[in-house]
């Protein structure tokens, strides 16, 4: 049975790395972070002569950006998915454009190798947008779930776009572009519960903005019940493009420039069939 994992997940399985929290049941997980799935003894053994092993040649164990030997458990040839993780990094929520933090979360995913220029999938380039909100645009309409999303721990986070969106998640997005689940919590999303602005990046609310909780998959997740400076700073949610089986991307969604340019010329192709047929 193939299954996606990453190193910090094994690190944090096996115990080791003191900045590796043991499971919680904040993200309902057991075994090797796949829900509902235990592992007998003999596998354990196993499994810790490997790490002994790896430990012995290798020096140690060292937190790595995830590793993709396959699709997450579930996914199968002619499925999609999405991936979500939340940033190691930082930033304040006073820009007003949505840019910058989509261009921030794209910068962490090219830093730990799977987004642009990286190795996740064939192509090795997958675009991430930020889950976040501005004056002119809501988080679920940036990064638009088209599926199932994975966090990266291989663990489902919801199986549509309106799983994503009705106040609970399957499990918490937790973990970060390399895997790992930090110890800081606190995400800035300008967003409620149901994708739409709240409290939102850059917006007049008295220097105040929306911010979600990463280890809670109930409506805390992006929307925590309070709010706080602007200024944070603080992490922010990261949604991949959709992926195919093999996690490279399908069926990119088109700026909104290419959009508009298609969309006026398949009119034009329309009205100069029309003016054909006329004549």
């Amino acid at each position: 049975m193939r299954k996606y994992i990453s190193t910090a997940v094994l690190e944090n399985f096996a115990g080791a790395g003191p900045d590796c929290p043991s499971p919680s049941t904040s993200t309902q997980r057991t075994g090797l972070g796949v829900q509902g799935k235990g592992i007998s003894t003999k596998l354990q053994r196993l499994f810790f002569s490997g790490l002994m092993f790896t430990f012995l040649v290798g020096g140690s164990i060292a937190h790595a950006a995830p590793i993709f030997p396959g699709p997450p458990e579930g996914v199968f040839p002619g499925d999609t998915y999405q991936l979500v993780f939340v940033t190691s990094t930082f930033t304040d929520a006073t820009q007003s454009g949505i840019g910058y933090y989509n261009d921030f979360v794209q910068a962490a995913a090219d830093a730990a190798g799977i987004g642009l220029g990286g190795t996740l999938g064939t192509s090795g380039n997958v675009s991430w947008t930020a889950i976040g909100s501005t004056a002119t645009v809501n988080a679920r309409d940036n990064a638009v779930v088209a599926g199932q999303v994975f966090n990266l721990a291989a663990e489902v986070v919801a199986t549509s776009f309106l799983d994503m969106w009705d106040g609970t998640l399957q499990n918490a997005i937790a973990y970060d572009e390399s895997g790992v689940q930090g110890p800081s919590n606190r995400v800035f999303t300008g967003t409620s519960s149901d994708g739409t602005a709240g409290a939102q990046f850059g917006g007049n609310f008295d220097n105040i903005v929306t911010f979600g909780i990463r280890t809670r998959f109930d409506g805390a997740w992006s929307r925590s019940g309070a709010v706080f400076a602007r200024g944070g700073p603080y992490h922010i949610y990261a949604l991949s493009e959709v992926l195919d089986y093999t996690g490279t991307p399908i069926n990119p969604i088109p700026e909104p420039t290419t959009a508009l340019l298609l969309g006026l010329g398949l009119t034009g192709l329309s009205w100069a069939g029309g003016k054909r047929n006329r004549s």
